[in-house]
């Protein structure tokens, strides 16, 4: 039994160290013309498309929210790479296991960097 769960912990080290990263660099702003997304999604994605750029028709979000174990406590994280005014921003909410909620506040992208 325990070999099988040391040959499967490093079956999935190598699956998840075979994965290179990828990096996206979205421009401010809206672009006056067309785009591409991503159109086929694999391991290197984490859950849809991406856009290279933003114009008129097509923008992206990112969310992310977690929930702990006895669903007392959560945080979630959104953000518009670069289209509305809080694409400068992460908005950040929380809400504390003793009930104290920290609403969706814009956190400036610079406090992370």
């Amino acid at each position: 039994m325990k070999t099988t769960a040391l040959c499967l912990s490093m079956l999935s080290g190598l699956a998840i160290a075979s994965v290179q990263p990828k990096t996206y660099v979205i421009p401010t702003g809206q672009f006056n013309g067309t785009t591409e997304a991503d159109s086929i999604i694999g391991l290197s994605a984490f859950d849809g498309p991406h856009i290279a750029v933003n114009n008129g028709s097509a923008y992206q979000w990112w969310y992310f929210d977690t929930v702990s174990h006895n669903a007392d406590a959560l945080l979630v994280a959104q953000f518009y790479p670069g289209w509305f005014p809080e694409s400068s921003a992460v908005l950040l909410q929380i809400l504390w296991p003793n009930g104290t909620l920290f609403p969706f506040t814009p956190i400036p992208l610079e406090t992370f960097s």
